[in-house]
């Protein structure tokens, strides 16, 4: 058959049409196939700047960009800080400063050791609920049974489910949190720590290589940790010798409520509100650092009287001192105690973030756990 100019001039028009009609079905192809980016974001209780410095400056954690400092809460507690800092995305504020803390409406103390393996008060209703991974009630409690042997081996078992549910998330934004560093720091001292922050290192690596997708990875803590060897504060005598009695629960005007559950540098006082200035009093008279009269805001249940403990000094649960030596802690206002850190692969983050800042400025992210949009 044969073509005429009409017949040529058609077919070409004809292709034109036809390309530029596939073109934005293949550039939308390709968009809707494009791997999403994911943000993975690990939050390690009490590390501080100083020892993920000293990491970096051996060589680990080379995928991130230099740490800011966290400057946490006061006092500075894994509750009242992750409360703080995850308030943007959906946590309420903490009932106490610990888990074992005085409710002032009930007048009782409430939690304790058994709480620690009952997910239903450990975890429900509080801000580990917004992570996608947080180890169990009974899993945490476990690294205390003979430490700190039993603290590391648990350690190692956060990095190994950590590491899986990470894996197998295929949401935009995976939110983990370990507590194990923590406990390590108490209980195992700086060395212990270091070991299991090369392997998280190591896993973060792991986990970015074998990802299909493009990963960003933010690393932030909620406090520091201060080693240092450490003796307990004569607390209780100086107060009993003034006239207060040391109680579950304030009957009288001599009652003074004492919750103690871990090893750290404050404590919290509760009585009735005419003692404060005589219970202040008769605690500056100890070696303690700094009183701060009351607390305005953090907790559900402020306390009437926080003590600072100077560096080197700890209260807490008698009961722990039985089977450990404290190797670090936190809780007092010190700079050890009270910085943080956070770094991202992403970008240079500033300087010095404050806990309550510190969720805005790493940016919009959407928590799959998050209250707000269950």
């Amino acid at each position: 058959m044969k073509l005429t100019l009409r017949h040529c001039l058609l077919f070409r028009a004809l292709a034109v049409l036809l390309t530029s009609t596939l073109m934005p079905v293949q550039i939308l192809s390709q968009t809707v196939n494009k791997p999403a980016a994911r943000h993975i974001v690990i939050c390690v209780d009490g590390v501080g700047i100083s020892t993920i410095s000293k990491m970096r400056g051996e060589g680990h954690f080379k995928m991130f960009h230099s740490p800011s400092r966290m400057i946490s809460t006061y006092p500075s507690l894994t509750n009242a800080a992750l409360s703080k800092i995850l308030e943007p995305a959906g946590a309420r504020m903490t009932g106490g400063y610990e888990d074992h803390f005085f409710d002032t409406q009930s007048n009782r103390i409430r939690g304790g050791i058994l709480d620690r393996f009952r997910s239903g008060r450990f975890v429900r209703g509080t801000f580990r609920e917004l992570f996608d991974y947080h180890p169990s009630a009974i899993k945490s409690g476990l690294g205390y049974a003979a430490p700190p042997v039993s603290t590391y081996l648990e350690s190692l078992s956060d990095l190994i489910r950590l590491r899986q549910k990470a894996r197998n998330s295929r949401q935009p934004v995976f939110f983990a949190y370990t507590g194990a560093t923590d406990s390590l720091a108490h209980l195992g001292g700086e060395t212990l720590l270091r070991s299991f922050l090369k392997n998280l290192d190591e896993t973060i690596e792991d986990i970015a290589r074998e990802s299909d997708t493009p990963v960003t990875v933010t690393i932030f803590s909620d406090h520091g940790n201060d080693f240092r060897q450490y003796r307990r504060v004569a607390l209780k005598e100086p107060l009993r010798q003034a006239g207060f009695k040391f109680e579950s629960k304030i009957k009288d005007d001599q009652s003074l409520v004492l919750p103690q559950f871990g090893l750290v540098g404050s404590a919290v006082l509760f009585t009735r509100e005419k003692n404060e200035e005589r219970l202040a009093g008769v605690l500056a008279t100890l070696e303690v650092k700094r009183i701060y009269e009351g607390a305005t805001q953090g907790v559900l249940n402020r306390a009437n009287v926080i003590i600072n403990l100077e560096d080197g000094y700890y209260t807490g649960s008698s009961l722990l001192d039985t089977f450990t030596i404290l190797q670090a802690t936190h809780g007092n206002i010190g700079q050890e105690q009270s910085y943080g850190f956070v770094m991202s692969t992403k970008r240079e983050l500033p300087p010095y973030i404050r806990a309550a800042d510190l969720w805005e400025t790493l940016g919009p992210m959407q928590l799959q756990r998050s209250p707000k949009h269950k």
